[in-house]
């Protein structure tokens, strides 16, 4: 027990001495479970992936025993479960009649409705924001329109460079043909064709094909919803919607010697933030309707 003093418990250390302390074959009741933040993943990894039943009730009742205030929570269930069959639920409860708030993040599966997981009335909810301002890569076409796509890129590229389709230079030698190269899948690009140009993607990728192939910079299109969760990549990089990518593809396809340029990211305001991130899962509560969960939101999105 502690002597005095708030003691915040990071839920995690206490499940991986849990974990720790339970042979491999005595787990016949595995619990899917979710990372709800971009930490270590180890800390969820449990034993493949799942959560032991006996794993999470012995992390509870080990915090509570050591008389913590907070127990904090970043792994849940990928949906939402009875309250008398969660070990969550009910490792929670006995945590409430310690005395000890519960503080579990609501899970990652929005923007769609009816998709949160801790739906439990005793534990404190928490979804993730974000903040102003917004990082902004702007594209600038050789035709003089611009176009705002988001990344986090540090790249300054000097000049105007050519600008090409990534479904028009498929590298036919190694078989991939422009339904292929469109979405810059693995060495489906002809380096020859793609060398010292920006290149327009189907797709989001890590940009480590274009980069191997002699891109300067890579536009990808992503149709969302999660466009606030930006990304930073190895070389010039601005995912764009699929309305902008339509408009750049037919820029592309109006002229001979299509040019652009991708722009360092700036900072942008944004009049409606903050606000809830589109990953994170919403409400009501898919499970007891009747009992209305209040989640709390906190910074989720730092850029």
């Amino acid at each position: 027990m502690k002597k005095g003093g708030f003691l915040r418990a990071f839920f995690f250390f206490y499940l991986r001495e849990a974990i720790a302390a339970t042979p491999l074959a005595a787990t016949p009741d595995p619990l899917p479970a979710t990372i709800s933040n971009s930490g270590d993943k180890l800390k969820g990894r449990c034993w493949t992936n799942r959560c032991a039943t006996e794993d999470v009730l012995s992390a509870f009742e080990a915090a509570i025993a050591d008389g913590v205030d907070i127990i904090s929570v970043s792994v849940g269930s990928p949906a939402a479960e009875d309250l008398f069959q969660n070990p969550f639920s009910i490792g929670s409860f006995h945590a409430m009649q310690n005395g000890i708030l519960t503080v579990q993040s609501a899970a990652n599966q929005g923007p769609m409705p009816q998709t949160i997981s801790s739906v439990v009335p005793w534990i404190l909810s928490v979804a993730a924001s974000t903040k102003n301002p917004d990082l902004i890569s702007s594209i600038k076409l050789g035709n003089g329109i611009v176009v705002n796509g988001v990344s986090v890129n540090p790249f300054t590229l000097h000049g105007m460079y050519p600008l090409i389709y990534a479904g028009d230079v498929p590298n036919v030698m190694a078989g991939f043909n422009g339904s292929v190269s469109r979405f810059c899948s693995p060495n489906s690009l002809d380096k020859n064709l793609v060398k010292g140009k920006i290149i327009l993607c189907d797709a989001v990728s890590s940009g480590e094909t274009e980069m191997m192939a002699g891109a300067v910079g890579s536009i990808m299109k992503y149709p969302g919803p999660y466009f606030d969760a930006v990304a930073s990549y190895t070389l010039p990089v601005s995912v764009v919607n699929s309305d902008q990518a339509i408009r750049i593809a037919r820029y592309i396809k109006s002229t001979r010697n299509a040019t652009a340029v991708i722009m360092k990211s700036k900072d942008v305001k944004n009049a409606s933030a903050p606000f809830v991130a589109s990953f994170t899962s919403r409400g009501p509560n898919p499970i007891t309707k009747s009992i209305l969960k209040v989640i709390h939101v906190v910074l989720g999105i730092i850029n």
